[in-house]
């Protein structure tokens, strides 16, 4: 909810605190979990350590899912892979486990951007930055929404010189297939 319109709001005013998650902050409590979904990609890069250091002092288990690189979407200042995420979990002594998204994968009731992106972070001090990286993958139904987006010029050095993330080259095929198949199935024969 933006602070200038909250006039759709369907729950009391008073239950919503309006927030810059660029700087850090404090609900003066903690909570059994945190759900922090589709948010981390709006915030520029600078403020991915202070969401994440903000979200752990208030509970021991946070489900997080962010959008991935080329990930189509409204302000996606910040598309990173998991493993981007989860090594900042690791520095606030959280472990990650890829467990939640494989329980929703195939449910279709659930948008595909939450089934692809979520993962759950557990405060485990001895364990934090040992665990298996959360992989980034594609689900198949965010084919259909699309990786479009206009390629920067910077972004066409950083793909030549090859040093776009290593999660961005499989991606970018992935893409160019599905547009492929997409003009061969208009074309005539």
């Amino acid at each position: 909810v933006c602070s200038s319109d909250l006039s759709e709001l369907l729950i009391p005013r008073e239950r919503i605190r309006v927030q810059d998650l660029c700087e850090p902050w404090d609900l003066g409590r903690r909570f059994d979990m945190a759900l922090c979904l589709e948010v981390g990609e709006h915030l520029p890069l600078s403020a991915a350590t202070t969401l994440i250091r903000s979200l752990t002092r208030h509970t021991d288990h946070v489900i997080f899912g962010a959008a991935g690189p080329g990930q189509a979407g409204q302000h996606h200042v910040n598309c990173q892979p998991p493993e981007y995420w989860q090594g900042i979990f690791n520095q606030n002594g959280f472990a990650c486990f890829d467990d939640v998204r494989w329980r929703i994968w195939n449910d279709s009731n659930v948008e595909p951007w939450y089934r692809q992106n979520m993962f759950s972070a557990i405060k485990k001090p001895e364990l934090a930055g040992d665990e298996p990286r959360v992989p980034f993958v594609i689900h198949p139904a965010m084919l259909a929404q699309g990786l479009d987006r206009p390629i920067r010029a910077d972004e066409i050095r950083r793909i030549e010189s090859g040093s776009m993330p290593i999660t961005w080259y499989p991606a970018a095929l992935v893409k160019a297939v599905v547009n492929k198949v997409r003009r061969l199935g208009k074309s005539k024969y």
